[in-house]
């Protein structure tokens, strides 16, 4: 209740009291009362005895103290909810300042090291070195996606897209991460398959994919990516053995999106990599999910909308660096 009508009501109040207790008080009987004193009234006597309405006075201003001791408690209590709720509003702004900076600090430094980073893939011919690169811009270019995801300024841009190429081009941009790893990738994708999606979320979102299961997987491993036509969906599957992080953590990953990559453990690249992924395609209106097999391997499945009628105007994206964000 606001405190300021609850001090109106309990004026109110108080102020009844005070003018039921001066009323009896003031009663004419209690003259006739008060003269006879405390003397035993006869049985067939209308007058009330004076010691009953002196009783009645007492405890109406009994009633009436308790009253002002609970009002002022209450008093008190509202000023300390107050004070409190002032210091909550207070730890909000500057949180809420704290992430604003964080943004920002953020944005600068992938602003800063874009340049550096695109000179270091573009040139190095050190397959060791490409990978860290990658590694550090897949993970930056993350943060400043999902934090646009978030405030809803990143929105798809619907084309049709030949997914085999769109897959091969992937593979080609990650050859330094394989190459280093010593994997291989076995691609089974219908070459005139078509989907309909945002060409640069689904690049990245398979880069992720395709980049974190190639971390997690043993050196010399083979990464399977399928994908089957069903109706009018076409079901896209990355199949390996992962190593050093179990399906139960994976979950756990893939279901808690809004917090990934905010817990500082150390497959905090690994968070960021799946809440990308899940965020990208919650703006398809898809889901990804995790699942294993008997024969131990993990599987990564998703779906994309069919391209129905075959389309000349088809459009992989280029398979040179993708654009960071700014």
């Amino acid at each position: 209740m606001n405190p300021i009508v609850r001090e109106q009501q309990n004026n109110r109040t108080i102020s009844a009291l005070v003018l039921l207790m001066l009323y009896v008080l003031c009663h004419p009987a209690i003259s006739m009362g008060a003269v006879q004193g405390f003397q035993q009234v006869p049985s067939n006597s209308t007058v009330i005895p004076g010691w009953v309405y002196l009783l009645g006075g007492l405890m109406l201003l009994a009633i009436i103290s308790l009253w002002a001791f609970s009002r002022k408690r209450q008093q008190k209590k509202d000023q300390i909810i107050s004070k409190q709720a002032a210091l909550l509003k207070q730890q909000e702004e500057e949180l809420n300042e704290m992430k604003i900076f964080k943004r920002s600090v953020m944005k600068l430094i992938a602003h800063d090291l874009k340049k550096p980073l695109d000179v270091i893939i573009g040139m190095s011919e050190n397959y060791r070195l490409k990978k860290s690169g990658l590694v550090m811009r897949s993970v930056m270019s993350n943060i400043l996606d999902i934090e646009r995801m978030k405030q809803a300024e990143l929105k798809p841009v619907f084309q049709v897209i030949q997914l085999s190429a769109l897959v091969e081009g992937i593979q080609q941009y990650l050859e330094p991460i394989l190459k280093t790893n010593k994997q291989h990738v076995e691609i089974s994708i219908a070459e005139e398959l078509q989907v309909k999606g945002d060409p640069f979320l689904l690049f990245r979102t398979l880069e992720n994919l395709l980049s974190e299961v190639a971390e997690y997987s043993p050196s010399g491993s083979v990464i399977k990516i399928q994908a089957t036509r069903t109706g009018r969906t076409a079901g896209i599957t990355i199949r390996s053995n992962l190593k050093g992080t179990s399906k139960k953590q994976l979950n756990a990953i893939i279901e808690n999106t809004d917090t990934a990559g905010d817990t500082g453990s150390s497959d905090s690249s690994l968070e960021l990599g799946l809440s990308y992924c899940k965020r990208a395609l919650h703006l398809h209106e898809r889901d990804i999910s995790l699942e294993s097999t008997e024969e131990g391997e993990t599987v990564l499945r998703f779906s994309l909308p069919v391209n129905e009628e075959l389309s000349n105007d088809a459009k992989p994206i280029e398979t040179q660096q993708p654009v960071l964000c700014q």
